[in-house]
């Protein structure tokens, strides 16, 4: 896993067990938590929150269409960090912007903002 001392966004990220399923998660600066999963992204308020049943403190939430699933590699879905930018081990790519988290098939596309495959919009909460 590569971190650079650029990244703005994401301060730290690490494994977890949620539910009986290996998850990872990206911590952003301002203490909110992106929860990285097979088939889904969730934006969570903070760390505290992923364990809530009821969901508070969630965010946004996408359920991945089943032929977009995320891979995993000895258990981490990134690859990459940088910025506003997440590579992740299948070649996918997720983009952290002020108004969205989108999910693109590759690198390419996500610099040319085509072809998205999903996107958490993000509202002041």
């Amino acid at each position: 896993m590569i971190f650079t001392d650029s990244s703005d966004i994401i301060v730290s990220s690490q494994l977890a067990s949620v539910r009986g399923q290996t998850v990872e998660l990206l911590y952003f600066r301002n203490e909110q938590v992106l929860m990285l999963t097979t088939s889904t992204l969730c934006l969570y308020r903070h760390e505290r929150f992923i364990a809530d049943e009821l969901g508070n403190g969630l965010l946004a939430y996408v359920k991945l269409p089943a032929e977009h699933l995320l891979a995993q590699h000895q258990d981490h879905f990134v690859a990459e960090l940088q910025a506003g930018y997440v590579g992740l081990v299948d070649g996918k790519a997720l983009l952290i912007t002020p108004v969205a988290i989108q999910l693109f098939p590759n690198k390419t596309d996500a610099l040319y903002n085509r072809d998205e495959i999903c996107r958490l919009n993000l509202s002041e909460k």
